[in-house]
């Protein structure tokens, strides 16, 4: 075989099995970045979240406030341990907390910090200045807020809406920081999975 044909072999092979070079590696070294950002995030603001919540509870407590409802997605929890095929409701349980924990937060950022966020944007001539940042911060907030709501939850909906008004608020604030939703669906992700397992390890 010739010099040149081995030439040739070499560089295929070394094509097929090489690493991504620096300039490809870039983005995905980003990626990265940005969700362990997220995750961070998300493990920082959960013991806060908590707090808040619990402590506008008891006040709506003393006040003589009725808070025993459940959130949703609780009282959807305890039906399903009613469901008389125990193996059945145990698919159900695992498809409702993969929901909670991953499918459930990716759909959220798609629609309230890369679809709502962009929407907010059109609206004005300059997206990019730092009032509107923060005028896109609080009303996705706000909306994030309202969108956990329901009539089912009672006074319940108080510390709910507050909790969920400042998690979009960070959410969206990520979203604005990084470019992209990667860091504030890890944040979400990483949440919603601490305050689940949180749950099931109170339910045993």
């Amino acid at each position: 075989m010739g010099v040149v044909g081995a030439s040739s072999i070499n560089s295929v092979y070394y094509s097929e099995n090489a690493s991504l070079a620096p300039g490809e590696l870039y983005p995905v070294v980003i990626t990265v970045a940005k969700a362990a950002l997220g995750v961070a995030v998300g493990f920082a603001i959960q013991p806060y979240a908590s707090l808040l919540g619990e402590k506008i509870i008891q006040v709506m407590t003393d006040l003589k406030f009725d808070m025993s409802d459940d959130q949703d997605i609780i009282s959807i929890w305890k039906d399903l341990d009613q469901f008389p095929i125990s193996i059945i409701s145990g698919v159900l349980k695992t498809a409702l907390a993969g929901y909670i924990v991953f499918l459930g937060p990716l759909m959220e950022e798609l629609m309230f910090r890369l679809g709502l966020q962009e929407f907010f944007k059109s609206l004005v001539e300059n997206p990019d200045s730092i009032l509107n940042s923060i005028a896109r911060t609080f009303g996705n907030g706000f909306l994030f807020g309202l969108a956990h709501l329901s009539p089912m939850q009672g006074w319940v909906n108080v510390p709910i809406f507050c909790i969920t008004f400042a998690l979009g608020c960070i959410f969206t604030l990520l979203t604005e920081l990084t470019g992209d939703i990667v860091s504030s669906s890890a944040a979400h992700m990483t949440y919603n999975g601490i305050v689940m397992s949180h749950f099931l390890t109170s339910s045993f």
